[in-house]
């Protein structure tokens, strides 16, 4: 059975919109699993909330600075 692929630009923005959907749902679930692994009293709200409000390029640093230390 053959595959019709419409070479469009409205098509290519689709499958990109999806593709960074699904490629963020791979990294939240990355994320969460680290979250688990080392037992962080984070969750992905704050790392989203962090990314969002990110003002300066080191800004993680200093959550990294500042949390609790990591066992």
């Amino acid at each position: 059975m053959a595959k019709i692929v419409f070479r469009s630009k409205n098509l290519m923005e689709i499958e990109s919109r999806q593709q960074i959907l699904e490629r963020r749902k791979e990294i939240e679930h990355n994320l969460v699993a680290m979250l688990k692994k080392t037992k962080s009293p984070f969750s992905l709200e704050h790392i989203k909330d962090i990314i969002f409000h990110e003002e300066d390029n080191n800004d993680m640093q200093k959550i990294e600075e500042n949390s609790i230390p990591l066992g």
